[in-house]
Parts: structure tokens; C-alpha cells; sequence
């Protein structure tokens, strides 16, 4: 079976929609450790709803599609390695005293799917992200993207992975953790 993989990530101001936070946590914590397909479904379905409704307080963001099976493999495997090997962690809270006090903070959130190639939801999703130059940092293609993200099958999806981070309010990202290169994927979004 050939592949194909889609991923988003978006960023929002968490010290702006703290709710954000609070709504996608649950959503993350309470996956099972085996999940039927409907469940699976329901569980991205609930957290692309979260994000669309709070879509005004996301800053930041990237999503790809590919369909070549060697990048699809090795795209999925590389958003799915643990974080924590991609990055090391701040030592302290943002929100600590003295610590960048009074500063945005911000939180990353991500889904990623490996779609058996050329199925319903591999072909939906490849006509969704025909998207031309000036309109791939827009809010309105997120919005687009995230409402594609309610309409997939799970008997086409291989395998997928979400994240939130922080898990915490007092752990958020600052600006200058995100002007950091580790995160300069992250394209400010336009709005509409």
C-alpha cells in the first residue's frame, strides 16, 4: 500500500484564549490506548472544532501534503518522533516570576495522518490542499484545512498523531522561544 501524509500545526495566544487551552487538553489526555475508528474520529473531529471556533486568537501556523510514499513515511515519522527529542525544555515556567513577565505566551497544537494513498480522504484531502502561493498563510486556508480535517475516514487513515503544548497555562511559549530557528516554520497567518 502507498502513502500519502497530512499535517497542521497551528499557534495561538494563549494569555488572549486561555479556554483554547483548557478545551484541546481533555481532547489530548483522554485518548485511549486503543481507539476504534469512530473514536478516532470523533476525538480530531472535536479538537478541529475547538480550533475553528477559537481560530481568531491563532497567530501562527504550517501544514503540508504530500504524496510521494518516501517523504510520506519519513514526514510522518518525523512529526511523530517524541517532542522532547526534537528540543530541550525550558528548566522553568514562562509564567514564573522575573521570567519574560508580562510577555504573549503562546501554545503549539498538532495533528498528522498517514492516509493510505489515492483512498476517499487521500483524494478529498489532496483537492483541498490545491491552494495557490498568496493563499497558504491565510486564516481562511486554516479554517478550510481544519474543516477538512471533520470529514475524514478513519478506515483511511494509517496512522495519526495530536499534541498540545504546554500542557500547562504557566509553561507557555514566549515570542522569543518562538523567534528561536526550532520554530521558524511557524509563518505568521494572515487574516481575512
Amino acid at each position: 500500500m502507498r502513502h500519502s501524509v497530512f499535517t497542521i500545526e497551528v499557534c495561538a495566544r494563549l494569555d488572549v484564549g486561555p479556554q483554547l487551552l483548557d478545551a484541546l487538553r481533555p481532547i489530548v489526555q483522554g485518548a485511549p490506548e486503543h481507539v476504534t475508528r469512530d473514536e478516532a474520529w470523533r476525538r480530531h473531529s472535536a479538537a478541529a472544532d475547538v480550533l475553528l471556533q477559537y481560530i481568531e486568537v491563532i497567530e501562527r501556523g504550517c501544514w503540508e501534503y504530500f504524496d510521494d510514499e518516501a517523504r510520506a513515511k519519513w514526514m510522518f515519522d518525523d512529526w511523530t518522533r517524541p517532542v522532547i527529542d526534537r528540543q530541550i525544555p525550558r528548566q522553568g515556567p514562562s509564567g514564573a516570576p522575573g521570567y519574560r513577565d508580562a510577555a504573549p505566551r503562546y501554545l503549539t497544537f498538532t495533528m498528522v495522518y498517514l492516509l493510505a494513498r489515492d483512498s476517499p480522504s487521500d483524494l478529498e484531502l489532496r483537492r483541498v490542499c490545491q491552494i495557490s502561493g498568496e493563499e497558504l498563510w491565510r486564516k481562511s486556508t486554516f479554517r478550510r484545512l481544519l474543516q477538512a480535517v471533520r470529514t475524514l475516514s478513519f478506515g483511511s487513515v494509517k496512522a495519526d498523531s495530536m499534541y498540545l503544548i504546554p500542557r500547562d497555562h504557566d509553561w507557555g511559549f514566549t515570542a522569543e522561544d518562538l523567534a528561536a530557528q526550532t520554530y521558524d516554520y511557524l509563518r505568521p497567518l494572515i487574516a481575512d
